[in-house]
């Protein structure tokens, strides 16, 4: 008997009104391979390495200290929705969660929502809009221990782990959900190792931290799991048909090196995430992430080799990872006030925002939250970070138009290289407080010495020498399928990517906005 839990505090009527009237329109077909990445490498080390809050209110199980947010990521075919794990206890059982946050509604990136526009206390207010835990999934707490998950296509794989049913030794599991076009999760059956309508799978071993699933062909995936200590990656395919996923072959598994120095440590610094990456040309990519032993944030990249699909699509070979290196990532930009905007610890995990050129043309971003709502800048609150590419066109010239949301970002730096940045879309430009930067969460006034940006057609972004909008420095209209562009220096203009002059602008941005007709 499967058992879900929902939260019905915010009423039926209230959610369904929150909810955009095309929910549950039909999307494109996705056909045959979502969300490739033309350049995985090159993207995965582009990324910014500090980050931009936003956040949603949580639901009725309180993650703690002990017993905190596992695993995240976002719906791939509805992004005001994300999914969430995490570990439980009597007093918070564990869970799969769904969030919903209005003003993601049809975004490729996110539309940050924690600066309310003319609040007296601008250092990380409540949402500026709908965004809340609207699903809780607790499997009756069967399983001591919900960790990473990945969603891709139709289905969202998430790993379990202290499951009740395995013997000694092969507790650990993984859950399938339907996903796609709905924002309810509907529990797949799984068919595998001679026994049907499993409501879950079992791995074979006592742990599973993490999962990750791709897209193969036109429903046919594969599974990742991280598994036995942190010290296998074991593969394995399976059909999907209805709401049933029909393994194809066994699991492929790899043993994880003990060399730290590849990636793989283990114990408390080990992997929490592990997410499958597709490149254009169908190599496969690994990307996870950890808190290391010295209490630093990384991201580590993996390159997936030895196998390969017969004329069937079917998944053959033995697995190899190949490390392909590491990125610091910091999670501490809010001001002087303790908190934590994430901690790669606990949630974090890898999504593809398609760009419009096709599904050949992603861009590769991070996501992750706090340990517990407990360490965001208020109680209750819970955020999720999102850390994007510099600027997606210049590792993919062919990436494709701005979407349906204009956005510029301002970095601290030239040359947009390490310490903070703050991200402005069209969608928080009136709603947030980047009328006066230097009262933003993290004081931004007269700090921007770089920016990028993508400014959709009939759009105009203008940053402004004072408070208050007064005095514009730069302004940039779009045009055309959407005006890309950025400027490494803003203080000696070293030159952007249509080698605009800006010389001199350098520390002078105290206000900046969008608007759109």
């Amino acid at each position: 008997m499967k058992s879900y839990t929902y939260r019905w505090s915010c009423l039926m009527t209230v959610l369904c009104l929150a909810l955009p009237a095309t929910s549950f329109a039909q999307s494109p077909a996705i056909s045959p391979i979502t969300s490739k990445v033309k350049n995985v490498p090159g993207q995965f080390f582009s990324i910014n390495d500090h980050g931009t809050p936003s956040g949603f209110t949580r639901g009725s199980i309180d993650p703690n200290v002990f017993k905190h947010y596992q695993g995240i990521n976002r719906h791939p075919t509805l992004n005001s929705a994300f999914f969430l794990s995490k570990s439980g206890d009597s007093g918070s059982p564990p869970a799969v969660l769904g969030v919903y946050i209005s003003g993601e509604h049809g975004t490729r990136q996110m539309n940050h929502n924690l600066w309310a526009k003319s609040a007296t206390n601008t250092h990380g207010t409540h949402p500026s809009g709908s965004a809340y835990t609207y699903w809780e999934d607790t499997k009756n707490s069967t399983c001591d221990h919900f960790g990473g998950l990945q969603a891709a296509g139709k289905v969202l794989a998430v790993a379990a782990e202290a499951c009740s049913g395995g013997t000694h030794g092969n507790s650990a599991r993984v859950y399938l959900y339907y996903v796609h076009n709905t924002y309810w999760p509907i529990a797949i059956d799984i068919t595998a190792d001679g026994q049907s309508g499993q409501d879950s799978l079992g791995i074979g071993y006592s742990t599973a931290g993490a999962a990750g699933i791709i897209e193969d062909s036109d429903n046919l995936y594969t599974v990742m799991v991280f598994a036995n200590g942190n010290k296998k990656v074991a593969f394995r395919q399976f059909e999907l048909s209805g709401y049933t996923m029909t393994a194809t072959g066994g699991w492929r598994t790899y043993t994880t090196p003990t060399n730290q120095s590849n990636g793989w440590e283990t114990g408390t610094g080990a992997h929490q995430a592990l997410n499958l990456i597709r490149q254009d040309d169908d190599t496969l990519f690994v990307a996870g992430t950890q808190r290391g032993v010295l209490q630093s944030d990384y991201m580590f990249l993996y390159r997936v080799s030895g196998l390969g699909y017969n004329s069937s699509g079917h998944l053959y070979g033995a697995p190899t990872l190949s490390y392909q290196g590491k990125r610091h990532i910091y999670c501490t930009n809010w001001e002087n006030t303790g908190s934590r905007m994430c901690d790669l610890a606990a949630a974090a995990g890898f999504y593809v925002a398609n760009g419009a050129s096709g599904n050949t043309h992603g861009e590769l971003i991070l996501l992750a939250s706090a340990h517990d709502d407990d360490k965001g800048p208020s109680s209750n609150l819970a955020p999720i970070t999102e850390f994007r590419n510099k600027n997606v066109r210049t590792i993919d010239s062919g990436y494709g138009d701005c979407g349906t949301s204009s956005w510029a970002t301002l970095y601290d730096d030239d040359h947009m290289d390490g310490d903070r940045n703050i991200t402005i879309t069209e969608y928080n430009s009136d709603r947030e407080d980047f009328k006066y930067l230097h009262n933003s969460t993290i004081d931004f006034g007269d700090k921007a010495s770089a920016i990028s940006y993508c400014i959709r057609p009939g759009c105009t972004m203008t940053a402004y020498n004072n408070s208050g909008y007064g005095s514009s420095t730069i302004t940039i209209t779009g045009s055309g399928s959407g005006t890309f562009g950025y400027d490494n220096d803003l203080k000696r203009s070293s030159g952007g990517y249509y080698r605009t002059n800006w010389s001199s602008k350098g520390d002078k941005i105290s206000s900046i906005k969008i608007t759109c007709p």
